[in-house]
Formats: structure tokens, sequence, C-alpha cells
């Protein structure tokens, strides 16, 4: 694999050190505070990633690029005409219900647990949108940072997509760890989900190049990956990282394989 670019380090750089002091105020100011089950108040971090691409697409020294780098950049808020292909959108919608659902298959199958809840897919109420809306703004958030700066800077360096997504899944995965430990996982939970994490990102960096490309699909990608999380019995309690890590993992290799 190639080095990676200096406005690429660069900007996991400034991400990761405009994140510490959200991790610290999360730590010890409002200690065991969680926005949802399962999310820490050091997510609020969550837009770091798009703030710091913006305030590095405005420092550009020439003026016609510094405006035409934060179109590009907030362009990708509104490039959903880019899914116009069915297959794709497909892919970005369906991709992790899927996953989900053949998860809990396994996850079912390893405890003999016949009564063990179904997941709530099938529930469409203002909750539920409400909890989608809020995912897509967080997603957006990361993935205007993550996949329209970063990503883009990997690619224009020369990175295939696999390349591509499996540098910024490993980011994006350290970049997660310390919420993680102060959600209360343990490393043997942290490691499984690394691997999810990677995964995700490969399927990501796919569709990415596939739909235009378009951070809108990433971003929906994103907010699905959690939706189906809040959704899983009970409230996200019952997602197994051992599980969603490995069918990920197999599911991740299908767009590159058949597409």
């Amino acid at each position: 694999m190639m080095m990676i670019p200096a406005d690429a380090a660069l900007y996991f750089a400034v991400v990761t050190a405009l994140s510490i002091p959200v991790w610290i105020v999360a730590a010890y100011v409002r200690p065991g505070t969680q926005i949802l089950p399962g999310i820490p108040l050091s997510a609020l971090a969550a837009f770091t990633p798009a703030i710091v691409a913006a305030m590095l697409e405005s420092t550009h020294p020439v003026a016609s690029s510094r405006a035409e780098g934060m179109w590009r950049l907030f362009a990708g808020t509104h490039d959903v005409g880019r899914l116009r292909s069915p297959w794709r959108l497909a892919v970005d919608v369906l991709f992790h219900p899927i996953l989900a659902l053949l998860a809990y298959g396994s996850i079912r199958a390893s405890r003999n647990a016949r009564s063990l809840p179904m997941p709530q897919f099938g529930k469409i109420d203002s909750t539920t949108v409400q909890l989608f809306a809020m995912f897509l703004v967080a997603a957006f958030g990361e993935e205007l940072g993550w996949t329209g700066y970063a990503r883009s800077k990997l690619a224009d360096a020369g990175y295939s997509s696999q390349e591509a997504g499996f540098v910024m899944g490993l980011f994006q995965a350290a970049w997660h760890w310390i919420p993680l430990t102060k959600a209360g996982r343990n490393a043997r939970w942290i490691a499984w989900w690394t691997l999810y994490c990677l995964s995700i990102a490969l399927v990501r960096s796919w569709l990415f190049d596939h739909a235009g490309p378009s951070v809108t699909a990433a971003a929906v990608l994103h907010a699905a990956g959690n939706l189906c999380w809040q959704l899983f019995p009970v409230q996200g309690s019952l997602w197994d990282p051992v599980h969603f890590g490995l069918w990920s993992c197999a599911l991740s290799a299908v767009p590159y394989v058949f597409f």
C-alpha cells in the first residue's frame, strides 16, 4: 500500500486533536451520560470530521481553490441524484437490514434461543423516523469529512477503492475506540467491532465510487447501520460484534467480486 498523502495525514491528525477535548469533557465532566442506549456523550465529536474538512478547505492559499473546495465539500449534502440506479440504491438501503437479519439468525442459532425477540425493522413510526433523521445528520457530520474530504484525497493519490476503504476504516475504527471504551465495551468487543467497521468501510468506499461519487450514499449507509443497531433487540443491547463482524466481512466482498 502507498504512503498516506500529506493532506490526508494532516486531516487525520487535526480530527484527532480536536476530538480530544470532547472526549475529556464527556469522560470527566458528565461521566456516564448517554445520548441513546450505548451512545456516550463523547459521540458529539461526530461533527468534528466535517468541521475539520471545512477548516482545511478554507485555508487553501489560492482563493479560487478555497471556493471550489468548499463547494465540492458541501455539495455532498445534496448529491442524492447520483443514486438513481436501482441496484445501487438497493445496496445503500438494504445492506444493513440484510446484515442484521443474517447476524440475528446466527446469534439465535448459536444461543439456541428461540425466544429471542425479532429485530423491529418493520416498525416504521415517528420514533423510527426521528432516529433515522438524527443518525443521518450525524452521518453527514462524519462522512462529509471522512468520505467527502479524506477519502477523496486518498483517491487523488492513486489509492484504489479497496485501499482507500481500508485506510478510512482503520482510522475511523481507531477514532471510535475511546468512545466505545467509555461506553463500557471491553477489548474483545472492540476488536470484533473493528473488523465490522473495516468491512463496512470497504462497502462504503465501493458505494461512494459507484454512486457518482456520492457522499449522500455513504451517509445513508452510515445512518442505516446505526438505525439497525438501535432497532436490534433490545435497543441494540443484543447486537453482537462477533456475528456482525464475520457477516459484514463476508458481505463486503460481494460488490467487489460480482459488480
